[in-house]
């Protein structure tokens, strides 16, 4: 891992305790996913260890908190029309309300620090605003949206398949990006301090033109006393095998590899009874055609569907089921493999992105390559046909959990590279880089 050195200054004392102001577009219970659960986790654990927080976050619905603001505008919000009417009507309006509600609570928080967390859908108008203040600036990285064009520049660089839609979105999209230029953007973010939830996501930054002044790795992490499992099956799997996908339900995440694998090991595997259970919800029409796909190949008896549960009903829901089905097709570090394996299941999953730091074939668990339902098919096979590679599977990855990917161990880190990133001039080595 690459990292740039900075020297001490010689007149910082060590801080014992924090004041962090998290700045995030989602907070539970209002939430795209893992990435803003994991901000929340990390502000409980912060808190129980005695610093002082504050999170700043988008509008939604959840509940009133002294330590949580929930006024924050995102770039496109799918509750206030379509992004074409949101980027004409009062968008210079939301981005300075938002600069304005970070000033007011920088002003009354008085943080030693800006933690910056799951920023993708904010205007980056706000976050180049917060770069430009005498505070340092921390971006914990769960994604590779730093790499990505932002929101609006996105929707307008893309293109339109359908004629008639073209050919009116093509005069506005030029109109739309001179727009943007005119007003700066995109705005060149430094991203001098990060730390990333795996070296993959580390690794497409550095591949991208962005070069932080100070960066690492630091994996995200689960609870223990949370999600531990010592399974019941000592001779192996048991019949049916219950096997389980739990997550969106989108074409990322894969799940067409899923009905696909179950049709071959019907037409080509002596495969025992088993049970599949989708768990998780996704767009209607998506739905719709995997339920169409298991009941043209003929899989209903097998295979059923259940909407998404909560993230307290996770560790019951791992605990009813033997293997974890992980198809996705990009991940920085997903949280599920790790849950399901300290759970006590065997994880066959793909190993894009950050997935092949915690998933080793034949020792983590099992793999096959994104898309391959052929690979995915004869995994399944090989684990319920060999009951010694299934346990070794299990103790396996529950030790990997234990080693690498506790919350414990996150936050460990976690505080100590703020600390120790505080006693060195990150900022101004930054800008010194950035301009010179």
């Amino acid at each position: 891992m690459n990292q740039f050195h900075h020297s001490l200054k010689d007149t910082t004392l060590p801080i014992s305790k924090l004041r962090l102001l998290f700045i995030s577009e989602g907070y539970p219970p209002t939430s795209q996913g893992g990435y803003e659960q994991l901000c929340q986790e990390v502000n409980h654990n912060l808190m129980d260890r005695g610093h002082q927080t504050h999170v700043l976050t988008g509008t939604d619905t959840g509940p009133s908190e002294p330590h949580i603001t929930r006024d924050l505008f995102l770039e496109v919000d799918e509750r206030r029309g379509s992004t074409l009417r949101q980027f004409w009507q009062n968008r210079l309006e939301r981005e300075e309300h938002n600069i304005h509600l970070v000033n007011k609570t920088i002003a009354r928080f008085q943080p030693d620090l800006l933690y910056i967390w799951s920023a993708r859908n904010l205007p980056r108008r706000l976050l180049w605003h917060v770069e430009n203040l005498d505070l340092p600036v921390v971006y914990y990285l769960a994604g590779y949206w730093p790499t990505l064009p932002d929101t609006f520049t996105a929707y307008w660089q893309r293109r339109s398949y359908h004629p008639l839609k073209l050919l009116i979105k093509q005069p506005a999209a030029w109109l739309a990006l001179r727009q943007l230029k005119t007003e700066g953007k995109p705005f060149p973010l430094r991203f001098s301090w990060l730390q990333c939830v795996s070296h993959a996501v580390l690794d497409a930054i550095y591949r991208s033109p962005i070069r932080p002044m100070r960066a690492r790795v630091i994996y995200n992490g689960i609870d223990l006393d949370t999600f531990s499992h010592q399974t019941s099956n000592a001779s192996g799997l048991g019949s049916p095998i219950r096997l389980l996908y739990a997550g969106r339900l989108t074409y990322d995440k894969g799940v067409y590899t899923i009905v696909e694998a179950m049709r071959i090991l019907k037409a080509h595997y002596a495969m025992p009874s088993y049970s599949l259970t989708f768990v998780g919800d996704g767009p209607a029409y998506f739905i719709s055609r995997l339920k169409t796909r298991v009941h043209a190949y003929d899989l209903e008896p097998g295979i059923s569907f259940q909407p998404a549960v909560s993230r307290e009903q996770i560790p019951a829901l791992l605990r009813t089921h033997d293997v974890l089905l992980f198809p996705s097709r990009d991940e920085a570090m997903p949280r599920m493999v790790q849950e399901a394996m300290a759970c006590g299941l065997v994880v066959i999953g793909t190993t894009i992105g950050g997935t092949k730091e915690l998933l080793k074939e034949g020792q983590t668990g099992l793999t096959f390559a994104v898309d391959d339902a052929a690979g995915l098919a004869a995994q399944i096979s090989r684990l319920a046909h060999d009951p010694g590679l299934y346990q070794t599977l299990v103790a396996a990855g529950q030790a990997a959990i234990r080693q690498q990917f506790t919350i414990r161990r996150m936050i460990d880190e976690i505080e100590a590279d703020l600390m120790e990133g505080l006693d060195m001039d990150i900022k101004a080595f930054a800008s010194e880089a950035h301009f010179s």
